[in-house]
């Protein structure tokens, strides 16, 4: 256990409401965002999909953004990543048939292949523009899907003089919840001047790849978790 590291420092984009945790033993818990979401705009006739797979929550956002009441697609079966995702999905009047039981597509497409009717269903992809293309093709593989970039992620490029204060005159904890929260901060800052926790394996593997050290990797993807994680172990 490490002590005496009082700054915390999230890079995710959004709110930061579920690491409230992290105020009960950390005097200062900073956001400084390093992507920006923006959601598209697309029509689709849902009437010709049986199911939605959806990854993340940015992706139920941006449907709900492009459908009208008299569009709702009331008889389309969700599939999530994660419990967070599915209840928003439910909160915004949504019929949930498979909620994965791990965050990671690799398992996701493990519960898809147990689904009575796969071969004769029309699936949508819902994903942003970095997401990676293997749930595609592993879906491609064995039944009939469209995806939709229904959010894009851009780089915050503006260096911040106070967040660079922070990490080259303090000790810091830098947490990662993608790959590309990584790249723009390595736009701007050295990795090397804080203590990097990763949300994930994913991202714990491509930071790796870049050749930095992980001080800490979540054993489960969400912001709570990684959040408990950060209290037991700093």
């Amino acid at each position: 256990m490490i002590k005496n590291i009082t700054n915390i420092i999230l890079t995710n984009s959004g709110d930061i409401h579920s690491f409230s945790s992290l105020r009960q033993k950390f005097k200062n818990v900073y956001h400084f965002p390093m992507i920006k979401i923006k959601y598209t705009e697309y029509k689709l006739d849902f009437g010709e999909f049986d199911y939605a797979v959806f990854c993340s929550k940015n992706s139920v956002k941006s449907l709900v953004q492009n459908i009208t009441n008299d569009k709702f697609p009331k008889n389309l079966k969700c599939i999530s990543i994660g419990t967070k995702t599915s209840k928003l999905l439910e909160k915004f009047g949504f019929k949930i048939f498979l909620t994965s039981k791990k965050s990671y597509s690799k398992d996701m497409i493990e519960d898809i292949k147990e689904i009575d009717d796969l071969k004769d269903s029309k699936f949508l992809l819902m994903q942003g523009n970095l997401s990676s293309n293997k749930l595609y093709n592993d879906l491609k593989n064995i039944t009939n899907v469209k995806k939709v970039i229904s959010y894009q992620t851009t780089m915050v490029k503006k260096k911040s003089v106070e967040l660079e204060n922070l990490l080259y005159n303090k000790e810091t904890i830098t947490v990662f919840t993608s790959p590309s929260s990584f790249d723009a901060f390595c736009l701007n800052y050295n990795p090397e001047s804080t203590k990097i926790v990763s949300i994930g394996k994913t991202t714990s593997d491509y930071i790796a790849n870049k050749d930095f050290k992980i001080d800490l990797t979540s054993k489960m993807q969400t912001f709570e978790k990684i959040s408990h994680e950060i209290l037991k172990n700093y």
